[in-house]
């Protein structure tokens, strides 16, 4: 049996409370209040599937605290619950407020992620990764197995249109997969396709009987 998905609620008491309350209309996803995202971090040997935050119960600078998140290799959906609209690349969701749980729970049905958590179930990565490593290595794991055009990445990274080209990109590929390469107990490679980039799980060798 699956293990279930998880949430965690980052938000003041009054909206944790109304979200646990009514915790049935996101089954099978199981709810999780917790303090902060430094208490999650300190706190949870693996990460949620999806992290719910809003953005008044955030102490310190909002892309300080996702750059955290990021940088130890979290790859699920971040949904942020704010009162007007803040530009952010996927995995990275928004709700205005004030909204209805039926939008909310609508927006993590239609998250195609959300199904399997097993692919979203995040193992901290002990090569430190910069912003825009991790930014690159969330990006191919949501589409894990499957090639992402490097335009397509360089737009939703660094802004760049389709005309820019630079080599960027491949530099910071190279120190990505240089990282990966460097512990021999991750489960992904990161491999050059025709389409661009793709993370492929590594295939264990077992020995002959």
């Amino acid at each position: 049996m699956n293990n279930p998905a998880y949430m965690a609620i980052i938000a003041n008491n009054t909206l944790t409370k109304r979200l646990v309350e009514q915790s049935n209309a996101f089954e099978p996803i199981v709810l999780r209040p917790t303090t902060s995202i430094q208490t999650l971090l300190a706190c949870e040997d693996v990460l949620p599937d999806i992290i719910l935050l809003d953005v008044d119960a955030c102490d310190n600078n909002l892309l300080l605290e996702i750059g955290r998140l990021q940088a130890i290799g979290y790859a699920g959906p971040i949904i942020l619950i704010c009162s007007e609209k803040i530009c952010y690349p996927p995995p990275i969701l928004q709700i205005r407020r004030p909204f209805r749980l039926k939008e909310l729970s609508e927006l993590l049905e239609n998250y195609p992620s959300k199904v399997s958590p097993s692919l979203n179930r995040t193992q901290r990565i002990p090569q430190e990764l910069t912003e825009k490593e991790a930014a690159i290595f969330n990006r191919l794991l949501q589409f894990a197995g499957r090639g992402v055009e490097k335009s397509a990445l360089l737009q939703e990274i660094w802004g760049y249109g389709p005309e820019i080209s630079t080599r960027t990109l491949e530099t910071h590929i190279h120190r990505l997969r240089r990282k990966i390469d460097m512990d021999p107990t991750h489960e992904w490679s990161l491999l050059t396709s025709d389409e661009g980039y793709k993370l492929v799980k590594n295939v264990k060798d077992f020995p002959p009987k």
